[in-house]
């Protein structure tokens, strides 16, 4: 990216503390590094690494400052002079190299450049002579006028390059440039210099990209398992008049148990809503509580076709029964949610159809005695068919992880059509209460 582009964006977004929205954040969260448990061994572990890489810097340091104090007191009793000559044009015409032992004077001694206004920097220098090669010839020879000083020593190469200014000696034989610039090899000066450019990278207007996309939004599909307890109350209605006693003694004798569901679905979600279709068992739980306190029984015994004697019992008669109705249905739900810090709440209407069912138990028929379900005074109480029925719940969510959810949805189901065939003399119908407790996976 150019660097004008860099400026452009910094400016445009100094300053400014907006909201993330719902739908990137929703996004872009699931992608975030989860926060490590903090652990006792880990503060100590980095107190251990800063004590080891303190004590290997030092132990670098010490022998490299004796090094280099011993290439200093080298250079103090040898030292190579190079002569430039130079034409009109600044450029190089011969360079004179010699070794010679430095003379031990009490007072300082001054080298002087002849023509200051001719004076070239090293920074020119180092232009002017980039592209020399190595194996370029030289002539060399004195001159007294311009000379630049550069102390060397073979082993560990300490070069210092100094342009045309003043160089004082003390007595003591060191040399301490005016203006000091950093060491830098010989060999660097002949190295060509480099014009390329690194190169503009291009993308095609079709061209994909990995990029989260902000402005569209994105669709994920999921599948949903659940399970959880239900209680469904049924209501009873008269066909004809004159049973209004039949249905008080059904309700007396009769008590709704909690059953309980399980389904699973496949979700189709989008950032603030989704769409749901499944299959879901759920089970209708009832149980008959008669007693006849006053209950006569008449026993007859007979032998070879013969009647040999009739038994009458008096006493209390108790019958209990476990009812149950099988159901599965097909729902499908409209989800719409919003989001509340971590936590996602949300309204869940909905639609679905009974398409099968079963039902085992006993009722009191029309003389308030225990029958079955198959047959009560002579017909059946319930058969199989279709049932719609409206559904309505409050999921509530939050994340396990990225792509795992937990959720819970209070709600209710009303069925539109009485479970009751249309022989029997009542309806009955069912509204069921339930609490799904399930687990969301996002593909």
């Amino acid at each position: 990216m150019k660097s004008e582009w860099v400026h452009f964006l910094q400016n445009l977004t100094m300053g400014q503390k907006k909201q993330v929205p719902d739908h990137i954040w929703n996004e872009v969260s699931k992608h975030l590094p989860q926060k490590p448990r903090r652990r006792i061994l880990i503060p100590l572990l980095w107190f251990l690494t800063g004590m080891l890489l303190s004590s290997g810097l030092i132990y670098l340091w010490l022998p490299n400052q004796q090094l280099i104090k011993g290439s200093f007191e080298t250079a103090n009793h040898k030292a190579t002079r190079v002569d430039h000559q130079l034409d009109k044009n600044d450029q190089i015409q011969a360079i004179v190299i010699s070794d010679h032992e430095m003379e031990s004077t009490s007072s300082p001694t001054k080298i002087i450049n002849n023509h200051p206004t001719e004076a070239i920097s090293k920074r020119k220098l180092l232009q002017k002579n980039v592209n020399r090669t190595n194996n370029q010839a030289f002539n060399f020879n004195e001159d007294e006028n311009n000379i630049e000083q550069i102390f060397g020593q073979k082993d560990g190469e300490f070069t210092t390059l100094r342009s045309k200014e003043v160089i004082e000696e003390s007595s003591d034989r060191t040399v301490f440039p005016i203006t000091p610039y950093l060491p830098v090899h010989p060999g660097l000066v002949s190295m060509p210099h480099s014009n390329s450019e690194l190169p503009e990278v291009k993308l095609s207007a079709g061209g994909k990209t990995d990029c989260y996309q902000f402005g569209k939004q994105q669709t994920e599909w999921g599948l949903e398992v659940y399970t959880g307890p239900s209680y469904s109350p049924y209501q009873l209605k008269d066909k004809q008049d004159g049973l209004r006693t039949y249905i008080d003694k059904r309700k007396s004798t009769e008590s709704i148990r909690p059953g309980l569901m399980a389904g699973i679905r496949l979700v189709y979600q989008r950032p603030s809503w989704a769409l749901k279709l499944g299959l879901e068992y759920q089970l209708f739980y009832e149980q008959l509580n008669y007693r006849n306190p006053n209950e006569t029984k008449i026993i007859s015994y007979y032998r070879n076709g013969k009647l040999l004697y009739i038994d009458t019992l008096n006493g209390d008669r108790v019958v209990k029964h476990h009812n149950y109705h099988h159901l599965l249905n097909v729902p499908l739900m409209f989800h719409f949610s919003k989001k509340w810090k971590s936590v996602e709440i949300g309204i869940q209407p909905g639609v679905g159809v009974n398409i099968w069912s079963s039902h085992q138990g006993r009722i009191l028929d029309l003389q308030n005695e225990p029958s079955s379900f198959e047959s009560t005074n002579g017909v059946r109480v319930f058969d199989k068919k279709i049932i719609p029925y409206l559904s309505f719940h409050i999921p509530i969510s939050a994340p396990i992880s990225s792509h795992l959810f937990w959720f819970v949805e209070p709600g209710f189901q009303y069925y539109l059509k009485p479970f009751s065939t249309d022989a029997y003399p009542l309806e009955q119908s069912y509204l069921s209460y339930q609490v799904r407790l399930g687990i969301r996976m996002n593909f």
